[in-house]
């Protein structure tokens, strides 16, 4: 019971805690619409990407699972494209 308590009262401290943070205010910086228009092609090419992976694989195999891992995979090595180091 005494664990339980304990659970407890971290979690009300942790609530508190985000709150706290969720209350201050931070400067917001304009997004530059040149770069949000690249990045909205980017997702663009990497959904088309994403897509036709999925349906090839899906014509070939018939396996719907495969198909979804395929896209899901074209769609997360589409993203990685041009990086040199590894994403944090």
């Amino acid at each position: 019971m005494t664990a339980l308590a304990a659970l407890a009262g971290l979690l009300v401290a942790g609530g508190i805690a985000l709150i706290a943070s969720g209350a201050r205010r931070t400067p917001v910086e304009p997004a530059r619409s040149e770069a949000r228009r690249r990045q909205a092609e980017q997702v663009v090419t990497r959904v088309a990407l994403a897509a036709g992976a999925g349906l090839v694989t899906l014509a070939l195999t018939r396996w719907p699972v495969a198909a979804l891992g395929a896209g899901v995979g074209a769609y997360v090595i589409a993203g990685r494209r041009g990086r040199t180091t590894p994403a944090a």
